[in-house]
């Protein structure tokens, strides 16, 4: 399953599903303090202590995701907020 797709949440009886959807991803950065960017940051450091070595983001996927979307790392979800819980 592709990491942006939403089959995962319209499956979903029981509203459980993978938190790494974008629903998830997205639910949990409104939950961070700070700016965006302190927001990112954040959720980076917080991934990168869990891997055990820093992350990066893949560029290339992201610029593609935003030109699928017009929004930048927030690709089908963006369209269909009921299903993001939004």
């Amino acid at each position: 399953m592709a990491f942006n797709s939403l089959a995962a949440v319209e499956r979903s009886t029981d509203g459980r599903t993978n938190p790494m959807v974008n629903p998830g991803a997205i639910a949990t950065t409104i939950l961070l303090p700070g700016t965006d960017e302190q927001k990112w940051q954040c959720l980076a450091d917080g991934l990168s202590r869990f891997a055990g070595h820093e992350l990066d983001v893949d560029q290339e996927v992201y610029v593609r995701v935003g030109d699928e979307s017009g929004q930048p790392g927030r690709g089908p979800v963006a369209r269909r907020p009921r299903l993001a819980g939004l």
